[in-house]
């Protein structure tokens, strides 16, 4: 896991969680008071939306007579969970009241559901007196091409919505580069006929050429439809730059969290080294756990997993560092997170299990750029649909890795994982927030790694992902004599491969005066070498750290790889 840079480029960014418990807007009608008989019928009526809603994602009810009669609907989004549709319902019937106490119109938006009541009869109505608009503040790059795709997904997923079959539901997307995906989403409220909700989807996204133009994302909420377009990566990024030069050798790890605003309590930390506890046990026998301990504001979530294709040992191993430098580098603090190359572990006193977090991200890439931008572009967002499909399909574990021929003498590899406690969905959805950033960050570079709390991408010219190499005889000696000539320097040219076992050698073929010469460990390892080129690579990582003492052409000492049983 130590690292090895010309110059490295570490980027960390703070970006705003895709999802939350606010609300995305509301409405309280100003002229709408309610009376003591109002009030008591408006929660009668959130009372049989909440049933209704959470059985069938929609419902349209009222309740009471004459001038107290109250008038309500609900709806979830048409993909989300019945488990998601009620939690969002419920959510929403007790929020609404808090915001509007006093109203007799009143109308709150979620990202999942939405639920509004009033005292005058809306049902059936196409209504779009007020509404919320969100946009991206950042712009696409080729405005043209962007609109006209958007222009021919929106109208095929407005036919979609208006058909009876989808009940106002339509959704779809369409491939702007090979990093780019622009995903779209329309909704009508179900108590509408197929004309008003073409009525009303027509008026939503007749706002886009004046308030979303270009814009890499854009909401706009009615009461009667919602309209949504966004790219995999659709927050502003408040970013930090950081250029550092790591130590060529060392068991740091990739990078770490330690969040400002949680502070622990004795028996906070007396939990969380209980947690720790569990997830080096579990995490070694099955390369992920998720766990907790404690009671009400004292109880500590945890979860670990290590890389899909290491090994238990190593799995062991790097869980058990991580277990340990966590305690060090965040000693205070109640959400902490570690990544390493080979494991990544976190834990908070509030429950992220099952939920996508990419709140906080560590991005590094090579400095150097790929010779034919287009061609290579071509290849890896070929490469990444396929391993993402690999990563969401629940045989795989939330992994997926591949390679694709650059040249007769290049390949690029490409992985992806996510945490095992995402649904197929969510690990869809964070990998695409992870990839979306590649435009930005990675573009056209010969390596690049993005690492979330909720899945990690990574991008390579060279082989990482686990494969064995046997060095012959002759290449043992080539590399024992270029280490005793050119020392580190050679390091750089040649890459890095790990010792795993000691075997001799077969040296019978070869002059007497060289069998003593010869008597070394066989080579068991993970080679990252490059052939083309005499150029450093920018990450590199040595897990084992042989040392020319005595001095050359004297027998090596062997020094075990600390990831070696």
């Amino acid at each position: 896991m130590a690292c090895i840079y010309r110059l490295l480029a570490l980027l960390m960014l703070s970006i705003r969680s895709a999802e939350s418990a606010d609300p995305s807007g509301k409405f309280c009608g100003a002229n709408t008071k309610t009376t003591r008989q109002i009030s008591s019928n408006i929660d009668v009526v959130l009372a049989k939306l909440v049933q209704g809603t959470a059985q069938n994602g929609f419902s349209a009810t009222s309740y009471g007579n004459s001038k107290d009669q109250v008038y309500g609907l609900a709806q979830c989004r048409g993909d989300v969970s019945s488990n998601d549709c009620l939690s969002c319902i419920q959510d929403a019937s007790k929020e609404i009241r808090k915001r509007c106490p006093d109203k007799a119109d009143a109308r709150i938006w979620y990202e999942y559901c939405f639920l509004r009541y009033n005292t005058k009869n809306f049902i059936g109505e196409v209504d779009t007196s007020y509404g919320v608009i969100y946009y991206n503040v950042a712009n696409v790059t080729d405005p043209d091409a962007f609109n006209e795709k958007l222009g021919a997904l929106m109208d095929r997923i407005k036919s979609q919505a208006v058909a009876p079959i989808n009940k106002g539901l339509g959704k779809g997307e369409s491939k702007l580069s090979p990093f780019e995906t622009l995903y779209a989403l329309v909704q009508c409220t179900r108590d509408l006929s197929q004309l008003s909700c073409a009525q009303c989807l027509a008026i939503a996204i007749g706002n886009f050429p004046t308030f979303c133009n270009s814009r890499k994302g854009c909401r706009v909420l009615y009461s009667s439809c919602y309209v949504r377009e966004t790219m995999a990566l659709m927050y502003q990024l408040p970013a930090l730059l950081l250029l550092s030069i790591c130590s060529a050798e060392s068991a740091d790890p990739l990078g770490q969290y330690c969040g400002a605003n949680t502070k622990t309590t004795r028996q906070i930390s007396s939990n969380i080294d209980v947690v720790l506890a569990k997830l080096v046990q579990s995490t070694a026998q099955n390369g992920f756990s998720a766990t907790f301990y404690g009671n009400a504001k004292d109880q500590v979530y945890g979860l670990a997993q290590c890389r899909g294709d290491v090994s238990s040992n190593d799995c062991l191993s790097c869980i058990q560092d991580a277990s340990k430098e966590i305690r060090k580098r965040c000693p205070d603090q109640a959400d902490a997170r570690i990544w390493y190359d080979y494991c990544f572990i976190r834990y908070n006193t509030e429950n992220f299990i099952g939920e996508v977090d990419t709140s906080y991200g560590v991005f590094y890439y090579n400095v150097a750029n790929v010779t034919d931008p287009d061609a290579f572009n071509e290849k890896l967002g070929t490469l990444m649909d396929r391993i993402k499909s690999q990563a969401v399909a629940p045989i795989n574990k939330g992994l997926g890795k591949g390679e694709s021929k650059l040249s007769p003498f290049e390949t690029l590899y490409a992985l992806v994982q996510c945490t095992r406690d995402l649904s197929q969905l969510s690990c869809a959805q964070c990998l695409a927030i992870a990839i979306g950033n590649f435009p930005t960050f990675c573009n056209s570079r010969k390596g690049c790694r993005v690492l979330y709390s909720s899945c990690y991408v990574r991008t390579h010219v060279h082989p990482y992902v686990l494969r064995t190499v046997v060095f012959s005889a002759f290449h043992k000696l080539a590399i024992y004599v270029a280490k005793c000539v050119l020392g580190k320097s050679f390091d750089l040219l040649h890459g890095e491969f790990d010792i795993y076992e000691s075997l001799k050698p077969q040296t019978d073929a070869l002059p007497g005066n060289l069998n003593q010469l010869l008597d070394l460990p066989q080579l068991l390892g993970k080679g990252m070498t490059s052939l083309t080129s005499f150029r450093p690579v920018a990450k590199r990582t040595m897990r084992s750290n042989p040392r020319l003492k005595p001095e050359c052409l004297t027998v090596p000492c062997r020094r075990r790889s600390k990831y070696q049983s």
